[in-house]
């Protein structure tokens, strides 16, 4: 009996959120899975690191390219949920945007699903948060799904209780998840690869490795 290919779903808030799920899809995804990075909102606001003059439309033309990259290191396809544009309003749980979202699960039917957790400063994050446990209850699954939650480097989330790490101590599967944030250059500056490594560091002492990534992890049962 062949085994039922695998689909992984990260769903990212922005451009460069989804470097998060890099310790799953590099350690756990196998080789004929298919992976789909689903981008809620791009709008080209914030000011990149090195072109802090850009307009927004400058900073969505390259800010898309780096998406297009880190999906390149991923081995992933990219998807938005909203296309790129200087007007795209902030991610809220209204009924419209989940029944949009609950309607992608039923079409994507992934068996992974990997995204925020619901604890952060961040707007888009706890949005999109918000909109993922929503759209997720409106959909009778007919197979196993597991949830993974990712934290926010940086942010103090006292709630967010991992459950499950991935080891990435090995130089060059370090090198890959550090890549795969940093491939987004015009949001990366030194102080923010710090903050990673540091994240990263702590997760690690946590199961006796330098460095790991961390998630809480659940499972959606089938509804029989």
């Amino acid at each position: 009996m062949l085994e039922r290919k695998e689909k992984w779903l990260i769903i990212p808030a922005h451009p460069d959120d989804e470097s998060r799920a890099a310790g799953l899809l590099f350690k756990e995804r196998k080789k004929k899975d298919e992976a789909i990075i689903l981008v809620m909102r791009l709008c080209g606001e914030g000011n990149p690191c090195d072109r802090p003059d850009w307009t927004r439309e400058e900073a969505i033309a390259q800010r898309s390219t780096e998406m297009k990259e880190a999906a390149d290191c991923l081995n992933a396809r990219v998807l938005w949920f909203n296309p790129p544009h200087p007007l795209n309003k902030e991610i809220c749980a209204t009924p419209d945007v989940i029944d949009k979202m609950a309607a992608l699960l039923r079409e994507i039917n992934p068996g992974r699903i990997v995204t925020h957790h619901y604890e952060d400063t961040h707007p888009d994050h706890l949005g999109t948060a918000k909109v993922m446990k929503a759209a997720i209850e409106k959909v009778s699954w007919d197979h196993l799904v597991e949830l993974y939650y990712f934290d926010q480097p940086g942010c103090d989330q006292p709630n967010f209780k991992p459950n499950y790490y991935v080891n990435i101590s090995d130089p060059a599967l370090l090198a890959a998840c550090l890549w795969a944030r940093f491939v987004h250059r015009s949001q990366t500056a030194s102080s923010v690869m710090k903050i990673y490594l540091e994240r990263y560091k702590q997760h690690g002492r946590a199961i006796g490795a330098e460095y790991a990534m961390a998630y809480m992890r659940s499972e959606i049962r089938p509804c029989n």
